[in-house]
């Protein structure tokens, strides 16, 4: 679901189903927190180390959070910084889809680089079992509300991989609260 239209879509039905689930569990939770990441200032500062737990010092294991293995969700502070206001602001103004959502996915200070930037588990392929992810995604997706154009590039009506939504079920998010 990386590198293509679906990307976007994708990763807001499945902060949806997350939602959901959190909703059905609590009905008094009504949505999941998001990352600005218009802050702007390094990632120990915004996501303190102790959110999920306390991260110990020597295995980098974050306390209280497993993966679906066993093990252990780590994280490892690394170089990656987040984005400026003005980057944030240049994100905005772009005008097609794809150039909108590559630079979401790849543009300095944006998804990759704050993947990069949490590390550990956060830089795998099992980067969901940390709870930063659904923050991160969720701030990302609000980034796309925000941006709020019509164009989508991809088959609106495909079925997503591993989803039951289509990007046409998820496009219209005036549901959604900013």
């Amino acid at each position: 679901v990386h590198n293509n239209a679906a990307f976007l879509p994708w990763h807001r039905g499945y902060i949806l189903d997350l939602e959901t689930l959190l909703m059905e569990h609590d009905p008094s939770i009504v949505g999941l927190p998001y990352w600005d990441i218009r802050q702007g200032t390094d990632v120990a500062s915004i996501l303190p180390t102790s959110f999920g737990g306390d991260i110990n010092k020597t295995t980098r294991c974050v306390d209280n959070w497993t993966l679906t293995t066993g093990d252990c969700v780590r994280r490892r502070f690394g170089s990656g910084r987040p984005t400026t206001p003005s980057q944030v602001d240049a994100l905005l103004a772009l005008d097609t889809y794809d150039t909108f959502r590559n630079h979401l996915e790849h543009g300095p200070g944006m998804h990759d680089s704050l993947h990069h930037a949490v590390g550990g588990t956060m830089f795998s392929a099992r980067a969901s079992n940390d709870p930063i992810f659904f923050v991160l995604h969720a701030g990302l997706d609000r980034l796309w509300h925000l941006w709020n154009k019509t164009s989508y590039s991809g088959d609106k009506n495909r079925v997503l991989p591993a989803s039951t939504y289509t990007p046409n079920d998820v496009l219209d998010n005036t549901f959604l609260t900013t």
